[in-house]
């Protein structure tokens, strides 16, 4: 039974539960990338991406957390520029590569999800996947580092 753009299935005991549909948010590789290069999202993106988490394999929400846990790149190359500032472009290479990815994402997800239904813009994990999407590629883009030297 569908009810508000998200699944419910019938449980032993006939109480329904609600679940989130798909998502790429789901895609623990994406999530990685974003913690590996210290990619920090705020607000209602942040608790999506959290709430997904539990949709996610424990040892690939372990793995995540483990990267957010462990030693920041993005620091490391923020306290290192002055002697090193390679590293600076080479980082934010890697988070325009990102956002060209999360660019193409949203590309995609419009051709097959909004222009295949014009008058619903939820996405199969019942977001408003066209705002949320490019929250997410500002929200990425705002974790460029400014290179001082």
């Amino acid at each position: 039974m569908y009810i508000d753009n998200h699944r419910f299935l019938r449980t032993v005991s006939d109480v329904p539960q609600k679940f989130a549909g798909g998502s790429a948010a789901l895609c623990s590789l994406v999530q990685s990338l974003d913690a590996g290069l210290g990619i920090q999202h705020a607000g209602n993106t942040q608790s999506f991406l959290q709430e997904m988490h539990s949709y996610m394999s424990p040892r690939h929400r372990q793995f995540i957390v483990a990267i957010w846990s462990g030693p920041s790149i993005k620091q490391f190359i923020i306290d290192h520029q002055q002697s090193h500032p390679a590293l600076c472009d080479l980082y934010n290479h890697c988070v325009e590569e990102l956002m060209n990815f999360r660019k193409q994402h949203l590309a995609i997800a419009a051709q097959y999800i909004l222009q295949q239904a014009p008058k619903e813009q939820r996405g199969t994990g019942g977001t408003n996947f066209v705002p949320f999407l490019k929250k997410v590629e500002a929200q990425t883009k705002a974790n460029l580092i400014s290179n001082v030297v």
